[in-house]
């Protein structure tokens, strides 16, 4: 016995609806899944020459934003990525995030001083003259996350539990960003962090410093 008309309109225009449903769930769950456009090294990480080569050409700080050229493959060991930044004429080693925020992206090796591209040039009030600067190379998949948000995670437990030791834990808006790299400095031996913890707590403190 065949179901009335109308039923079988009803049947098929929710089948129809059912199958849209599903493309654009997966459609939304393809999207979510894809790579991310910025990652960011979770700890100091070797900014490498090749997609396989172990020459190095940089270290990058914790934090520090990396535009994703092109997306890995799956399985892939690296990722090509670009940093851009500011140098000092005449001591280009290392890269900050402009030229009044002592927040250090890289430092450079010999071959990464030869591998950057000068993007342009201001002076500062001081009249030294800065080099807006861009650095491509290849990063660990496994040293790079897509949210920042984790690095200050970690970062944040770190410092509430080892720089609070000897005295009340300080608020990071207490200092400014070219303050608190001293400042820290000061508190090293006793909160006992090494240097990659040092580096992963001054890019935390900085990021979440009193404006300039």
């Amino acid at each position: 016995m065949k179901p009335p008309r109308k039923l079988s309109v009803e049947i098929k225009a929710f089948t129809t609806a059912a199958a849209l449903t599903s493309t654009l769930l997966a459609s939304a769950v393809t999207s979510h899944a894809s790579p991310a456009a910025t990652v960011y090294p979770s700890a100091i990480a070797p900014l490498y020459q090749t997609a396989a080569g172990p020459a190095q050409i940089a270290s990058l700080t914790p934090g520090t934003p990396l535009s994703v050229a092109t997306p890995p493959a799956n399985g892939a060991a690296r990722e090509e990525i670009t940093i851009e930044g500011w140098s000092e004429q005449g001591g280009g080693a290392v890269v900050y995030q402009a030229p009044d925020l002592r927040i250090i992206l890289a430092t450079l090796g010999q071959a990464g001083l030869s591998h950057r591209t000068v993007l342009g040039q201001q002076r500062d009030s001081y009249g030294t003259v800065w080099r807006h600067v861009e650095l491509s190379g290849w990063v660990a998949v496994s040293s790079v996350v897509p949210s920042v948000a984790t690095v200050w995670a970690t970062a944040g437990k770190l410092f509430a539990t080892r720089c609070s030791v000897c005295h009340a834990l300080r608020n990071p808006a207490e200092f400014t960003a070219n303050q608190w790299p001293s400042i820290l400095r000061a508190m090293v031996k006793n909160a006992g962090l090494d240097a990659a913890q040092v580096a992963l707590v001054t890019k935390y403190l900085q990021a979440h410093a009193r404006a300039q």
